[in-house]
Parts: C-alpha cells; structure tokens; sequence
C-alpha cells in the first residue's frame, strides 16, 4: 500500500484515500478465514463490496486452480497473492473494527473438524 510514498505525510494520504479498499478486502480475508475460504466468487466480492479498483491493486487475483473448471464468462473466481496476505488484512480489519468481539477471535484458532460420513 505504502511502497511508493516517501513522507508520512504522502503515507497519510494514501491510507485516507484508500481506506474504503482497505477495508472492503480486509472483511472479504476475515469473512474467509473465518470460513475456510480461500478463494471468493463474484457474488461474495459484491458482498464484501470489493470493486473492480480494488482488485486492480493486485493484492486478488484471478485463481486459476478453479477458473477453467467452473467458471464460464465473468463468473471468476479470486484470491490473495498469497495466504499471508489475507491474514495480514484479516488482522487489519480486527484492529479497525472494534465491533469484533472475542468469539471471533477464538473461533480463527478453533480446529475446523470437517463431517464424516
């Protein structure tokens, strides 16, 4: 976000400026951790109100693990550069939000037992 300011002042700047993207891709990383997700639909981007700006950022990409499979037209799927990323956004969005309570912080470290058959 900040690679190319060379002030505190310019670093201000580029944080107000861009603070709706922050926050929009920072509750997409929480939301998916919290789920397990890792990759986001169209739909779950228009939830999270992620925009086609802030996808231009880089920090999503198309994923191409599931492109080819499923994905017919506009309907793609994405995900962070890289799992560190999400996380990095994910904390962001606790640090920002102070209506984050303690059992979504407890529930990112709870084990996901997936069902048996």
């Amino acid at each position: 976000l900040l690679h190319f300011t060379h002030s505190s002042q310019g670093i201000n700047e580029v944080l107000l400026s861009r603070f709706a993207t922050i926050l929009h891709l920072s509750k997409l990383a929480l939301d998916g951790l919290s789920s397990c997700c890792y990759m986001f639909s169209a739909a779950q981007l228009r939830e999270a109100e992620v925009s086609e700006e802030d996808i231009s950022l880089g920090f999503l990409v198309h994923s191409h693990s599931l492109s080819r499979a499923c994905c017919v037209g506009n309907n793609r799927n994405y995900e962070f550069i890289h799992i560190t990323v999400q996380c990095f956004f994910a904390a962001l969005y606790i640090t920002l939000n102070d209506r984050i309570g303690q059992s979504t912080l407890c529930s990112l470290f709870k084990h996901k037992q997936g069902k048996t058959s």
